[in-house]
């Protein structure tokens, strides 16, 4: 009897070492596949726009930086302007119940993708057009082939980068760890960071800031990066139970259903704030004249970055857009549909509707401070910069950002 227990012992062993390794192999594969994305994403940052001489470039902007002249020029940047735009039309026409449907969810992502290939077309356009107006003040040739041949050459190089991007943060969302979008803005971001520290380490060298301003300063970003820790792994726990699973005891199995407080999609408002008010000066600076009306101009000024205008509004816009993308984000609808097809209910609320309100209504409440929270971070470096002898390169849309995704790469890894 004892040498049978010991072999079933054995067995149950073995099968659990093999599922270990199993899981290990596959969290290797995870991991093996995000850092050849990152790397590809990182080559395709040196691969140029086909006819432009870097060599002229160079002498005219006296220093180039490759990243801005490249296939991914545009970066992921339309992916999110069109996702901006979807989510603000689902917003005003009140479809996110239509939409967290499997069906709904493909056709959104249908119209997010072909508004993202027209966005990079457009943007395309421009960008080749700005360096055909360099060539055409500078005197000097930029560019090796004919305007019309560079303009769509231009046009597609850019749309192919920006789908294959896209495409990449998907795979990376299936495949890797977190958000893919959120991951590549990360390192973005993370590839400039050494230049500005040791830009800040040589100001104060050179006597510009004291060491006291850098750690006051970085005292403030700790700070910030601790909260932002802090509310984007704080859950909201509703308790549910599943009549069809009984425990031990003969009663319904009891778990608890976890709520995410924030969400990928909060970098949104921040981004649609920053259009809306950079709105008018675009106008402006289209429009202007010399018998340009001085209200306006006067206007467009005062909404530039650093001005009290800009950021009483800028957090203002901030926290309602916020506030109005949060509850329609699906998440209500999405997990009382999963909570319906486990079996499971929320005791003293009526399955179907009734669960999607209640969990839409507890997640309001429990997500009322993240509107303020948001503007808080965003608005901070602008008050920073403002108070600080030098010009503080932090942005703290970038700052969560980071934070946002190392953060799901460490969940998962765990």
């Amino acid at each position: 009897m004892s040498k049978a227990n010991d072999v079933q012992a054995g067995a149950v062993a073995s099968q659990t070492v093999g599922r270990g390794n199993a899981n290990h192999a596959k969290l290797w594969r995870r991991i093996g596949f995000v850092m050849l994305a990152m790397l590809e994403y990182r080559l395709g940052g040196y691969i140029t726009l086909p006819g432009i001489d870097l060599v002229a470039v160079a002498q005219y902007f006296k220093s180039v930086d490759s990243h801005h002249l490249t296939i991914f020029a545009v970066g992921i940047g339309p992916y999110i302007s069109a996702s901006i735009l979807v989510q603000v039309f689902i917003w005003v026409a009140r479809m996110t119940p239509k939409l967290v449907e499997v069906e709904g969810r493909r056709r959104i992502n249908t119209y997010i993708r072909r508004l993202t290939v027209i966005l990079t077309l457009l943007q395309g356009y421009g960008i080749a057009k700005s360096l055909i107006a360099v060539e055409s003040d500078w005197g000097s040739p930029l560019i090796h082939v004919s305007e019309p041949l560079f303009i769509i050459s231009t046009m597609l190089t850019l749309t192919a980068g920006t789908m294959f991007l896209m495409w990449l943060a998907d795979e990376i969302t299936k495949r890797g760890f977190g958000d893919g979008v959120m991951l590549i803005l990360a390192v973005d971001i993370l590839v400039g960071m050494p230049l500005n520290v040791v830009r800040s380490l040589e100001y104060m060298r050179q006597g510009i800031f004291s060491p006291i301003t850098l750690l006051v300063i970085g005292a403030v970003v700790f700070a910030a990066i601790a909260l932002m820790v802090f509310v984007e792994n704080a859950r909201l726990n509703i308790p549910v139970r599943f009549p069809g699973k009984k425990s031990a005891d003969g009663a319904a199995q009891e778990e608890q259903l976890p709520l995410r407080l924030n969400h990928p999609s909060t970098i949104y408002p921040p981004n649609l704030a920053s259009s809306l008010l950079l709105l008018p000066i675009t106008i402006f600076n289209f429009t202007y004249s010399g018998d340009a009306l001085s209200w306006w101009a006067e206007l467009a000024s005062s909404l530039s970055i650093g001005h009290p205008l800009h950021m009483i509004l800028y957090a203002v816009l901030i926290a309602l857009l916020t506030f109005g993308f949060l509850p329609n984000m699906g998440t209500a609808q999405a997990k009382a549909g999963n909570l319906a097809r486990r079996g499971g209910e929320i005791p003293g609320v009526p399955a179907g509707a009734a669960t999607a309100a209640y969990i839409r209504q507890k997640l309001i409440w429990a997500s009322a401070p993240v509107p303020f929270y948001m503007a808080a971070i965003c608005l901070a470096p602008q008050v920073l910069a403002v108070s600080s002898p030098i010009q503080v390169a932090i942005n703290g849309l970038a700052v969560f950002i980071v934070v946002f995704a190392l953060n799901d790469v460490i969940r998962g890894l765990r």
